[in-house]
């Protein structure tokens, strides 16, 4: 089947791959940015806690090795893949497969409104964040995703739990978010457009 880049922010080139069903032991669970920041170590340790679950971690960084080693010390290799670099038509592919999405960080980690979430959301997928940063303007807990305090595992564990096992409410949240982050994109490009316009005419 042919599936297409969600639109909204800058890309369109149709992918051709064949998804098939995932099964129960086959639910994986998505993150991707830099490898040196946030709080990969806690998806990890609730890989470890999820026994129907796969982690794909997607991305480069300083940290990746330790990461890694800390993986297997974990003995949990064979729940969690690294990627590394990869183009952005293999993350569409990653994405499309995925069940859901987390992004958890840490109480001293601050971001804006961060663009790999919003990415996640245009493919339809439900998204477990943290409270930091401006990722709670984003998901609303309990509407199209769910907001876990920084460093909980327990808490990031029950709400991917809840995901992976209510195909209905991944579902409904999928499309909650794919509206949203539709929606969000055209108000970030008016806005800018608005500057644009803004700005000619005070050079005017």
């Amino acid at each position: 089947m042919e599936i297409k880049e969600p639109r909204g922010l800058g890309y369109g080139q149709p992918l051709k791959l064949l998804l098939n069903k995932i099964s129960k032991a086959n639910l994986r669970f998505l993150w991707m940015n830099n490898i040196q920041r946030g709080g990969i170590d806690l998806l990890i340790r609730a890989v470890k806690k999820l026994p129907d679950a796969h982690l794909v971690l997607i991305g480069e960084g300083s940290q990746r090795g330790a990461m890694m080693s800390f993986t297997k010390r974990l003995n949990a290799s064979d729940r969690v893949t690294f990627t590394g670099h990869i183009s952005r038509r293999e993350m569409w592919v990653h994405l499309m497969k995925a069940s859901l999405f987390a992004m958890p960080t840490r109480a001293s980690f601050h971001e804006g409104s961060n663009r790999a979430v919003l990415e996640a959301m245009l493919c339809g997928l439900p998204v477990v964040v943290t409270r930091t940063g401006g990722l709670p303007e984003l998901i609303v807990d309990g509407g199209n995703g769910f907001v876990v305090e920084p460093g909980d595992v327990e808490g990031l564990v029950r709400a991917i739990t809840t995901l992976l096992h209510d195909p209905k409410l991944r579902e409904s949240m999928g499309r909650a978010n794919k509206l949203k982050a539709k929606k969000y994109s055209i108000d970030v490009l008016t806005s800018k457009r608005y500057e644009y316009l803004a700005m000619l005419s005070r050079g005017a």
